[in-house]
């Protein structure tokens, strides 16, 4: 019996704390040089986290056949006290080869907190580049948030366990 209570907090307490994804799904759209596509994201889900993941995957392409392009991709955020903070992404600008789909994946930014809004820029270099794929922002609750909630799952189980055995 106390097996089965011990698999059972382990997995409730596995449950208890999953990130909170929010996923946005992105395009195709037409990324012309000098004109910065910016896309606005609030968070919209609860509790309060502690902090949060921003991670882009996708494709990208130039119709121009043999040309190389440069797509461009920042994060953005508002902090704590209202103001933007930029995030540069390692590797970016993704090299776009003319007649080829280009995976595009950029690799898990962590921010300290999880702001209200987060947002997504794409900038063309040199010709314009279509892009398509998914723009997720995870949220991850406290810890402390997660124990209380499987403690008091587990409490739950124990309560039923008694009354049924009495």
């Amino acid at each position: 019996m106390k097996s089965r209570m011990i698999i059972v907090a382990a997995l409730l307490s596995a449950m208890a704390a999953p990130a909170l994804a929010e996923s946005e799904s992105i395009g195709p759209l037409t990324v012309v040089p000098l004109q910065t596509i910016n896309l606005y994201y609030p968070n919209k889900l609860p509790p309060h986290p502690t902090h949060k993941i921003l991670q882009f995957s996708g494709l990208a392409w130039t119709n121009v056949p043999g040309a190389l392009g440069f797509l461009d991709i920042h994060f953005d955020y508002l902090d704590a006290t209202g103001q933007e903070v930029i995030l540069d992404i390692p590797g970016s600008p993704f090299p776009v080869f003319g007649g080829v789909q280009v995976p595009i994946f950029t690799p898990p930014i962590i921010l300290p907190f999880c702001p209200t809004e987060v947002s997504i820029h794409f900038d063309a270099i040199e010709l314009p580049i279509t892009v398509q794929g998914t723009f997720r922002h995870e949220c991850v609750p406290e810890p402390a948030t997660a124990g209380l909630l499987t403690l008091g799952t587990m409490g739950l189980i124990r309560l039923r366990r008694n009354r049924q055995q009495a």
